[in-house]
């Protein structure tokens, strides 16, 4: 099956001080796909580089077989949706007025909502449970509800690749069960997304396959247990960790102990 998001030989730089380079991997339909690394490694600013937010210095990157250079914005918003880190919002917007930004990209200027944006509003909200919040104004609402309300402007998109940074960042722990099973669920239906998360233990979970993106490079890319390993997070994270498998949630268990210094990891 053709792939979401190709992307060969990627790299990039900031003022000529190199964040990443050779990065190449593909997502499919129906692939959750986990981006984790430590600060600074570049998460957030490969997802910008998906988005044609940021130009890369070499490399190609390809939205449904299509070069996402010959792209308009429009155009990638139809095929690709972003939920953000940040969600602090300033202007005076309903919770239904920021999900029905989600169609932007199939309407023209000043052109009304169709019933077919209305639909797609309606089953974004029913999606992540938002529909309560239709009335309220954004800022009333908490970070956690803010969160969910990018998500759902995300699926009123309905673009196949959903791209996600660090979305469970001011979620509780129930919520953040909830919304990677809402991921989840819409993915598995023809979608794909690319999930950059700092809890190895919810990325182990609710990814097919993780990317570790480590070093100014992609360091492992696999299922999580070949990538979320004891090594891995030694080397890469500086952490000693037990890694496990748990049968009772069929998944890994990581348990961080300590932090070490670099010059300790081998020993």
């Amino acid at each position: 099956m053709a792939a979401r998001l190709e992307v060969q030989d990627l790299a990039f730089a900031y003022r000529d001080q190199p964040v990443f380079e050779h990065v190449s991997f593909a997502l499919h339909p129906g692939d959750v796909v986990g981006l984790v690394g430590p600060n600074g490694s570049g998460k957030s600013t490969l997802l910008r580089l998906l988005l044609g937010i940021l130009p890369a210095h070499r490399g190609h990157i390809l939205l449904d077989g299509t070069p996402l250079r010959s792209l308009s914005r429009k155009a990638i918003a139809r095929h690709a949706a972003f939920v953000p880190q940040d969600t602090a919002i300033d202007a005076a917007f309903t919770t239904r007025d920021i999900v029905a930004m989600g169609r932007n990209p199939y309407l023209g200027r000043f052109q009304p909502e169709t019933p077919d944006d209305r639909a797609a509003i309606e089953w974004a909200l029913a999606a992540t449970a938002t529909q309560h919040l239709t009335a309220r104004f954004v800022q009333e609402l908490s970070g956690g509800e803010r969160q969910r309300v990018m998500l759902a402007r995300a699926l009123a998109q309905q673009a196949p690749l959903l791209l996600l940074d660090e979305p469970t960042a001011n979620l509780d722990v129930a919520h953040q069960l909830e919304m990677l099973s809402q991921v989840q669920s819409v993915v598995h239906d023809n979608r794909g997304a690319l999930i950059a998360l700092h809890d190895f233990n919810l990325a182990a979970r609710f990814c097919d396959r993780i990317l570790m993106l480590a070093d100014g490079r992609l360091v492992a890319q696999g299922t999580p247990a070949a990538v979320i390993t004891e090594d891995h997070l030694a080397t890469y994270f500086h952490i000693r960790a037990k890694v496990r498998w748990e049968p009772d949630i069929g998944g890994l268990v990581v348990l961080p102990c300590h932090p070490i210094t670099p010059h300790h990891i081998t020993a």
